[in-house]
């Protein structure tokens, strides 16, 4: 059971990004670029919502009933 988890999130035996078919820097870096605008959107999305909710100049906000 021990050995089944230790080797569940190994990945020594997955090929590299830039190994896998014929990819140019070029693509290889699109790639990473479009990675890490993902990642800053998933980021600031949550991050905007509690900004406006504690920032808001109307009030509080009304019950849902």
């Amino acid at each position: 059971m021990l050995a089944f988890f230790s080797t569940l999130f190994d990945t020594a035996d997955f090929p590299e990004r830039w190994r896998c078919g014929t990819w140019s820097d070029f693509h290889g870096y699109v790639h990473i670029v479009s990675d890490v605008a993902i990642f800053g959107a998933y980021t600031a999305i949550p991050l905007l919502l509690i900004y406006f909710t504690f920032h808001k100049k109307t009030g509080a906000f009304r019950l849902i009933r």
